[in-house]
């Protein structure tokens, strides 16, 4: 337990004690002036214990400071002081000047309707006991007297004394330094609020201690980024952009240390305003152009490219020509001057790395090597991200200053046309991969029915061919060449789609009718296996008309019962159709080999 709850505790108790005293005190005149009231031996035995009872000294004394009664008389807590004081007098035990201090409070709570405290101290056994007593006017020439011993409290109340003692000098001095301190002194909270500020600092923002109290560092820097505390675990020197209350903007730089006060960890920052260096620099640069006509016609240069020039101090932007505000749509050069690269860029690049990572690497580079060429993901003012081409050429690296001379330029039509050309060369290369891949599964189609024909023909020459054998023949050789003209109808069907040319004509049509049809015009085909073609009706009885384009309808008809007979060498090929919703759905249905469940998404390709 601290020494202040300590103090508390002791205090709370004493004064619940008396209240006890002080309550029965009053109970006992009560009883005293009450005409039932029989002050029995009985009853001044139950008082006489209750006062034993307790730990405090209960004395009642008269206005000349004689002991008229002592409560308890117990020695340990009479300090070895008997009953025989009753009758004695406060100058017979104390000393003349304690005994003074004693009769003078003795005479105020006589003249006072409530109860007076006093503290003292007591040498007793050679060592010093503070006592905090209490006296209440019991008689007109009396009071009843409450002593306590607070020696404990008394020491409690030293050590909180001393400490507040230090407290207040560490407070003189922090206060002294951060009142007097030229540089901005900040405590913020480990979630970025700020908590402490000193006047430097306010006067820096031009906002007032009460208001930032109410915000985060967040709301004060122009880049908006997010409080990272993990950063902060030992000093760091963090440059950052930060705005005042009217909007301006000024460069600062920020030395962050962790700091812990009790159990609560915080961050303090010293804040410098370095705009008027940075100006400075940018005075010196403009000194410099003035003193050589070289460096005037470099700057003539600069200011008239084509191209957005800028140039940089540590990464910082400090200069930048008019190409540059053309080309980022800036209106004046304060919205760049002070600026990195990575400010008007996206958070990443296209490879996927974040703006700063890349800037540090391709400085780093150029550094290196004295020149970097690379590509850039940069951001306008209205937001719009495009893709720049920037070289960069380290000028001079003196004292620790790094000047930069940056060049860039935007290539979107370049990388347009690129892509451009990169989509063209893929389509070509597709169209020529899909015209082989046509031409010779078109040569294999046409080449096995011609290959039947010619052969069959040969045969044809024969003079002893039988007649049975030549009827057979002659009609391979027709289904040869009906499949040839397939194989032709289908080209052309191709070449219309390919050309846009291929119209839907609708017309009424008769399922049923076309249905029975298919039916029947399959029967030959299906003679030839042990096969069996229904058509299952799926609608009523009566004929159902559609409009619809009833060449393509058979076409894609044919082509799926053509492929159910193909690969099926027995038992029941169906086809039927039924309303589903506001369509019809034609099914055709076979017990053959079927289709793979990898192969069913390419059904609808080319092939």
């Amino acid at each position: 337990m601290s020494s202040k709850s300590e103090y508390q505790a002791l205090k709370g108790k004493n004064q619940e004690l008396l209240s006890k005293v002080l309550f029965l005190e009053e109970k006992l005149k009560y009883y005293r002036n009450s005409p039932a009231f029989n002050y029995s031996n009985q009853t001044k035995d139950f008082f006489r214990i209750l006062y034993g009872s307790m730990s405090d000294l209960v004395f009642e004394i008269d206005g000349k400071g004689t002991y008229l009664h002592i409560e308890p008389l117990l020695e340990y807590e009479l300090r070895k002081i008997d009953a025989s004081l009753v009758g004695k007098n406060l100058t017979d035990i104390f000393p003349a000047k304690q005994s003074e201090v004693f009769l003078d409070f003795i005479q105020r709570c006589l003249q006072s309707p409530k109860t007076l405290n006093i503290e003292y101290p007591l040498e007793i056994d050679g060592k010093i006991i503070w006592y905090e007593g209490r006296g209440t006017p019991k008689t007109k020439n009396s009071i009843l007297f409450v002593a306590r011993d607070i020696t404990e409290r008394k020491k409690i109340e030293a050590q909180l004394s001393q400490s507040n003692k230090k407290l207040a000098e560490s407070e003189q001095w922090f206060k002294a330094i951060t009142q007097q301190s030229s540089e901005g002194i900040t405590v913020v909270d480990y979630k970025g609020k700020y908590v402490f500020a000193n006047p430097a600092f306010c006067k820096m923002v031009a906002y007032s201690r009460e208001e930032l109290v109410d915000m985060e560092v967040v709301d004060l820097m122009k880049e908006k980024l997010p409080f990272i505390i993990e950063k902060h675990h030992f000093a760091t020197s963090t440059p950052a952009t930060l705005v005042r209350k009217d909007g301006s903007a000024f460069r600062s730089e920020t030395i962050i240390s962790p700091l812990q006060i009790g159990e609560r960890k915080l961050l303090l920052g010293m804040v410098k305003d370095v705009s008027e260096r940075t100006e400075n620099r940018q005075q010196l640069i403009n000194a410099l152009k003035a003193t050589a006509a070289s460096e005037r016609r470099f700057y003539d240069l600069f200011e008239k490219s084509g191209d957005a020039v800028l140039i940089m101090e540590n990464n910082m932007i400090i200069d930048c020509n008019a190409a540059t505000l053309k080309l980022f749509s800036w209106s004046s050069k304060k919205q760049v001057l002070n600026t990195e690269p990575k400010d008007f860029s996206p958070k990443f690049q296209s490879l996927g790395k974040d703006s700063e990572s890349w800037q540090e690497y391709y400085i780093q580079k150029a550094m290196e090597q004295g020149f970097y060429n690379f590509e850039w993901l940069h951001t306008k003012d209205t937001g719009e991200v495009f893709p720049t081409e920037v070289s960069l050429t380290i000028i001079s690296k003196e004292n620790g200053v790094v000047l930069t001379h940056c060049i860039v330029r935007d290539i979107s039509e370049r990388k347009k046309a690129e892509n451009e050309l990169v989509s063209a060369k893929e389509k070509a290369e597709e169209g020529d991969r899909l015209k082989s891949a046509f031409l010779a599964n078109m040569s294999h189609e046409i080449r096995t029915p011609l290959n039947g024909v010619l052969g069959f023909t040969h045969l044809l020459k024969e003079i002893d061919l039988e007649e049975a054998d030549k009827d057979k023949y002659l009609k391979i050789i027709e289904r040869g060449g009906f499949r040839l003209l397939n194989i032709i109808n289908d080209l052309i069907d191709i070449s219309k789609i390919e050309a846009g040319q291929m119209k839907v004509l609708s017309t009424k049509v008769a399922l049923h009718e076309q249905m029975n049809y298919m039916e029947y015009f399959f029967q030959p085909e299906i003679a030839l296996k042990p096969l069996n073609l229904s058509y299952i009706n799926g609608a009523s009885d009566e004929e159902v008309y559609v409009y619809t384009d009833l060449e393509k309808l058979l076409s894609i008809l044919t082509n799926l019962i053509k492929n159910a007979i193909k690969y099926s060498n027995k038992g029941n090929i169906y086809f039927s159709y039924k309303k589903k919703g506001d369509f019809l759905e034609f099914k055709v249905q076979d017990e053959g080999m079927g289709i793979s469940q990898e192969e069913l998404s390419t059904i609808f390709d080319r092939f």
